[in-house]
């Protein structure tokens, strides 16, 4: 009879933290196009700095998707931090040349 009652009380346990860790909700994971994020950088072209809330606000994700996008565009050379100024960007002739961004041209 002792078996049952361990065999129970780790069942009961078992569930105990499945609840636990359980999330109330399911993640919902934001998923960025390369398209959008590369049409961003050819409209970040024409700035000469740029943050990830200007990300966040062009592409519509969240701000930490956001802060993400712009460490994954800096870690491909893309984007490169501008020194002295905490959490900005700006683009990098790479990134230029793969958005297609060109400088304006007076006519």
């Amino acid at each position: 009879m002792p078996e049952r009652s361990l065999k129970a009380e780790r069942a009961g346990a078992a569930k105990q933290l499945r609840a636990a860790t359980a999330s109330p909700k399911p993640e919902v994971v934001l998923k960025t196009s390369p398209e959008a994020v590369l049409s961003f950088l050819k409209q970040a072209a024409l700035e000469a700095e740029w943050t990830p809330t200007y990300l966040v606000s062009t592409l519509g994700v969240n701000h930490e998707t956001g802060k993400q996008i712009a460490a994954e565009l800096s870690l491909v050379g893309y984007a490169e931090p501008v020194p002295r100024k905490r959490e900005t960007y700006r683009n990098t002739p790479a990134g230029n040349k793969v958005a297609g961004a060109r400088h304006p041209s007076l006519v």
